[in-house]
């Protein structure tokens, strides 16, 4: 899948300390905090833990890759 906006990293790099450090961390944060909302409702809902241990191949792989990435 290709970017939609080709010049959209040349546009960021003239511009290194447009965001600190410290903001796009807090960003990280905000999504690790919103994937475990989600797996929250997923571990307690019964329908959708089924769906989740039931999912094979790149789905699955791709799950795991992503609770990999956060944990570690």
């Amino acid at each position: 899948m290709g970017n939609s906006y080709p010049n959209s990293n040349k546009r960021f790099q003239s511009y290194p300390n447009l965001h600190s450090e410290s903001l796009l961390k807090n960003l990280l944060n905000l999504d690790v905090i919103g994937l475990c909302a989600h797996l929250t409702v997923i571990v307690t809902n019964d329908i959708k833990y089924k769906e989740v241990v039931a999912r094979r191949g790149s789905g699955a792989q791709s799950l795991l890759d992503l609770l990999q990435a956060v944990w570690s």
